[in-house]
């Protein structure tokens, strides 16, 4: 099993806010992250070769996003602006709520809004968050 990353939307957000936490994983020219050493990128119409932990064969230039897990972007939130994001679950869906460190509440999804996933509503939790920041 492995940690759910961070939507293309939420990365580009996540960069203009701050975010600058380095991950091994990036979204590049739109494409999503890959782990294979070969990647085929549609947006670009090109072939991607990864060696030896870095990019190679490709143009750097923006934009590049870092990629990291919803953990980690979670607690970079938390602990650089003291908002978490907070998952529950009930016999609608599953749903968030902002709070401040110290329990405040900031913001709580609206009643009618649920989600089928944990990670559908972690991410959106998450833009939240950052819209808030």
């Amino acid at each position: 099993m492995t940690e759910q990353l961070i939507s293309f939307e939420t990365a580009k957000l996540a960069k203009e806010k701050g975010f600058n936490w380095q991950t091994f994983m990036i979204w590049m020219f739109g494409c999503p992250p890959w782990e294979d050493d070969d990647y085929w990128c549609p947006a670009m119409n090109i072939w991607y070769r990864r060696e030896r932990d870095y990019l190679c064969d490709i143009p750097y230039h923006e934009p590049w996003y870092y990629s990291p897990t919803q953990g980690h972007l979670g607690m970079w939130i938390r602990e650089v602006h003291q908002i978490h994001v907070e998952i529950y679950c009930n016999a609608s869906g599953w749903g968030w709520i902002l709070t401040k460190i110290n329990g405040t509440t900031i913001e709580e999804i609206m009643d009618d809004i649920f989600f089928d996933s944990y990670e559908k509503a972690y991410e959106v939790g998450l833009l939240r968050a950052l819209a808030r920041v």
